[in-house]
């Protein structure tokens, strides 16, 4: 009966610390500045039209003489394929990277 007394003490003892411990700490509203408060940026989505290629690096743009990496969902398909794309350009030391927004894939004639 002293085993089972002690085990729930001891649970209940780790179950208030825990409550304890996880409580946020508490910042004064005159320490925070609204400078510092993170704002919502805005994508400028620019227009691109190109061949959709492969690299070692993974699927690009090719436009004129400049590549441009492309990062998005489903584009595999658009391998060999003249294509219009919009999104945001990420410029990035040497590598310029496209976040596509939307493509449209250009008949040919």
């Amino acid at each position: 009966m002293r085993v089972f007394l002690s085990s729930i003490l001891i649970i209940g003892l780790i179950g208030i610390a825990g409550f304890s411990f996880a409580e946020g700490t508490k910042v004064p509203s005159d320490a925070i500045s609204v400078d510092s408060q993170a704002k919502p940026v805005a994508m400028d989505s620019q227009d691109y039209k190109g061949v959709v290629i492969n690299t070692e690096n993974g699927l690009a743009l090719m436009s004129g003489d400049i590549d441009y990496l492309l990062q998005g969902e489903k584009l595999e398909d658009l391998f060999g394929k003249t294509v219009s794309i919009s999104g945001k350009l990420i410029k990035d030391g040497l590598t310029n990277t496209i976040i596509v927004a939307k493509v449209k894939v250009e008949e040919t004639k």
